[in-house]
């Protein structure tokens, strides 16, 4: 791949930043960022870099899955983590403890993601909406997010 580094005069164009380290084009795409871009400035040492770091942003086709997993699934998740990071910032967290708890976290979600994924590809064309609904419920219980979430923060404190 040619191209230049992105530098920190560089406007930060994360669908630029997935082009670049995927060499893949983000058109017909969602490009996802892991750690949420409201995340700026929420704690010490989260800035637009961390987040549009080419490891933390994920593209989903549009459509069906980007509306159940990601539009749903993954908001109801953070705004879960949100709920829980507030109570653990009241309680003490620390600006290294909340980073290391919202990279767990992109982490859990990945694989959520891939997980995703992997169904709706091997379900190819008899995928429903409800279909991929059940199944991301299913694995949601499976692997207790919430409880991921709360056990992680609290295993901080």
């Amino acid at each position: 791949m040619t191209g230049r580094l992105i530098s920190r005069s560089d406007n930060i164009n994360y669908k630029r930043i997935f082009e670049m380290f995927t060499g893949e084009t983000s058109k017909g795409k969602v490009i996802h960022h892991m750690i949420e871009q409201q995340m700026t400035g929420f704690v010490q040492g989260i800035t637009e870099a961390f987040i549009n770091n080419a490891k933390r942003v994920k593209a989903f086709p549009q459509g069906m899955i980007n509306d159940v997993v990601h539009l749903s699934k993954i908001r109801t998740m953070w705004d879960d983590m949100y709920r829980a990071l507030d109570s653990a910032i009241n309680r003490g967290l620390t600006d290294d403890q909340a980073i290391k708890d919202l990279l767990n976290f992109a982490e859990y979600t990945d694989n959520f993601i891939e997980a995703s994924f992997k169904y709706s590809e091997e379900m190819g064309q008899t995928l429903t909406k409800d279909g991929l609904r059940e199944f991301t419920e299913d694995w949601l219980k499976n692997n207790l997010v919430n409880k991921a979430i709360k056990e992680s923060i609290n295993n901080t404190l």
